[in-house]
């Protein structure tokens, strides 16, 4: 598909280097005022709408989009789904590739850098860099909210791994490996007092009950259980990882 406005057709590296930003923005921000839109249509020299557009055409791939009734644009080209697929099949991959090629264009820009440090070896440098995106990827899908307590300061706002990286390496970008919590709901999903059921609803652990007489404990879990988490508008969590969760980490 070509850029109406410059006639040039997109490339794969190009088109990647969308699909990445597909992911860390979201959704109701994918227009052509929005910074970061402006910034990468500048670095491939082509207009925020052609940016824009590709960005949307994205989201007519995205069943989640889908179930919530958002279609995107229907002219999704055999690229789009190449480049979609390509994330789906290797996060890491398709996240270093992609890291690399935006400092490359900006060297400038610090976030997705990768930089071996005098003290930091090459391995460590790519685990900045894959958390950095996992990070942004999961808590725009959640539009910047816990998904349990819903809690909006983006200071408290933490992307948890479902099955932890150490675990299953090959998981750790993935955002449906993700969920959004507050800092309190993080520490305790890592620690098992907290988990999600694979059909999305919290269950608080019964070594809580202890401390029922505290009302932090009472209102920011006791009270919670049972309830629905709000879902992201993309990147559903994963049954089998909210299973291994439920399984292996949750102390029922």
């Amino acid at each position: 598909m070509a850029d109406r406005a410059t006639g040039k057709k997109w490339t794969r590296p190009e088109a990647m280097l969308a699909y990445r930003l597909y992911c860390e923005i979201p959704f109701g921000k994918m227009h052509h005022r929005n910074e970061r839109v402006i910034q990468l249509a500048r670095l491939l020299g082509r207009t925020p709408g052609s940016v824009a557009l590709r960005l949307v055409n994205f989201a007519h791939l995205d069943p989640a989009l889908q179930a919530r009734g958002i279609r995107g644009m229907s002219n999704v080209s055999s690229l789009d789904r190449e480049v979609a697929n390509a994330f789906a099949t290797n996060w890491d991959s398709a996240v270093e590739a992609t890291a690399k090629a935006w400092a490359a264009m900006e060297p400038s820009e610090p976030a997705d850098a990768i930089v071996e440090g005098p003290t930091e070896g090459v391995a460590t440098a790519k685990v900045r860099l894959t958390q950095r995106f996992f990070r942004r990827a999961v808590l725009a899908a959640y539009d910047f909210s816990c998904c349990a307590c819903q809690i909006e300061t983006r200071e408290l706002l933490v992307a948890s791994h479902i099955i932890p990286w150490s675990v299953n390496s090959k998981e750790r970008t993935n955002p449906r490996n993700g969920l959004a919590f507050c800092a309190l709901h993080d520490r305790a999903f890592d620690a098992g007092l907290l988990t999600v059921s694979p059909s999305y609803v919290l269950r608080i652990s019964p070594e809580l009950r202890r401390f029922q007489q505290l009302s932090l404990i009472r209102v920011g879990f006791l009270d919670l259980a049972g309830e629905r988490i709000r879902l992201p508008s993309r990147f559903v969590p994963e049954q089998r990882f909210l299973r291994y969760h439920n399984r292996v980490v949750f102390k029922p």
